[in-house]
């Protein structure tokens, strides 16, 4: 082998070195037998075992027992089809709790050796988050048979004036969604997509909660407006803060109401943003002796 080419595999091997402990994932490869041959280093940060602990240990030995036929299929699956598999398991930490992951990978051939190369990923703050929407909609549901006792005076009705309603809603310029009682986005108007920097095919048919804008502990405010406006109670305008799908952390003011279309009671959600108010609110303001 040539001095060159000798030189082109050592930079290839570093930098596939530097790629493969770079990614936040966690990258294992193991051999038909089950045993683990190669994992990055972020197995530590997810597992707690360093590298070097781990290779040569059967990778089975760290699944959920419950969980253990499932990922044996898969495997087996994989094996035949040569597809890309995708399974999710609970996996042993270190020092004996088990961590929620989603695993994604397939077979390859390394010089006759049958090898499985796969990403993981703790998807448990994931599941927790979808337990929880799940949850507040259940609550949103039991809340809704309650709704036509109750709410029949505070909602506003727009069965003569639909027309005039449509185009309040377009041409409003604050953001305006209609929401199912469950939080489900049936529409939205054109600031909307601008304030979320979103389109409106991507907002509809997600809950609104889903729309991934709001720091978690505003979460609770929404939550408890709903769970008035359920029960017919007035509710004020609350100022919070949202971030913007760039990420920037913006705020606004919401009112809820309700509203009457084609005889189904929604919810209104109006969103004006007041970023530039609250930033006048906390500058300082002069003195009486500055005041010329």
């Amino acid at each position: 082998m040539g001095s060159e080419k000798r030189e082109y595999i050592k930079i290839s091997k570093e930098k596939y070195h530097i790629l493969v402990n770079s990614i936040v994932d966690v990258i294992v490869e193991i051999d038909s037998n089950g045993t683990f041959t190669f994992v990055n280093s972020r197995f530590f940060n997810l597992f707690g075992y360093q590298p070097e602990e781990i290779i040569r240990m059967k990778a089975f030995n760290f699944v959920h027992p419950e969980d253990l036929p499932k990922i044996a299929k898969k495997m087996n699956d994989a094996i035949y089809s040569r597809e890309i598999i995708e399974a999710v398991n609970r996996s042993r930490h270190k020092d004996g709790h088990y961590i929620l992951v989603q695993a994604r990978g397939g077979m390859y051939n390394d010089n006759g050796n049958i090898k499985y190369i796969g990403v993981i990923r703790d998807i448990t703050t994931q599941k927790k988050a979808e337990q929880k929407i799940k949850e507040s909609q259940e609550n949103y549901k039991e809340l809704c048979k309650m709704l036509e006792q109750k709410v029949s005076e505070t909602t506003i009705d727009f069965k003569e004036s639909e027309k005039k309603f449509r185009h309040l809603f377009e041409t409003s310029p604050f953001a305006i969604f209609l929401l199912k009682f469950i939080g489900i986005i049936i529409d939205c108007n054109s600031v909307a997509e601008r304030l979320f920097n979103l389109k409106k095919d991507e907002m509809i048919g997600r809950n609104f909660l889903e729309l991934a804008a709001f720091p978690s502990k505003v979460y609770s405010k929404i939550e408890n407006a709903y769970k008035k406006l359920c029960r017919g109670d007035k509710i004020n305008p609350i100022d919070i803060q949202i971030y913007t799908k760039d990420g920037e952390l913006i705020w606004v003011n919401v009112i809820n109401t309700l509203v009457k279309l084609h005889n189904e009671i929604l919810i209104q959600v109006i969103i004006q943003d007041i970023s530039e108010r609250k930033l006048t609110e906390k500058a300082p303001q002069p003195s009486e002796q500055e005041i010329p």
